[in-house]
């Protein structure tokens, strides 16, 4: 979803006056997208089970969340991954400030933006980074 926007950004804005249009060409599908999941994903199991163990009765939501929320391995996790895609989202906004003095157009920026997106993705996806 990310890549998608970052490339498809700069072709629809191409002045000020746009950008309301692209506050509604990402808004309409991610309110689609959040009704269907609200809609789909409060069922308590799923039509089939996934396997053998998932037969048992599931704990009730609050009980799990109070138990995540004291477990530390969670909070650990948490802050560390949320402060790997902080970082990550911060280089990711200045980046084409970094460049723009070297005469590089909003669409070359976008798409070195892009590159660096899915280098990171890939490398997240390996388990190097």
């Amino acid at each position: 979803g990310l890549a998608v926007v970052q490339v498809a950004t700069p072709f629809i804005v191409t002045k000020t006056e746009d950008l309301p249009t692209l506050t509604w060409v990402y808004t309409i599908p991610a309110a689609v997208g959040f009704v269907l999941a609200l809609l789909t994903f409060w069922q308590n199991k799923p039509p089939t089970p996934p396997s053998p163990s998932t037969e048992s009765n599931p704990e009730p939501f609050l009980k799990g969340l109070k138990q995540v929320m004291i477990n530390p391995s969670f909070w650990i996790l948490t802050i560390v991954w949320a402060g790997g895609v902080g970082v990550f989202n911060e280089l990711l906004t200045l980046f084409p400030q970094f460049v723009c003095p070297y005469g590089y157009t909003n669409v070359r920026n976008t798409l070195r933006a892009n590159t660096f997106h899915q280098w990171y993705m890939l490398q997240v996806t390996a388990g190097i980074w």
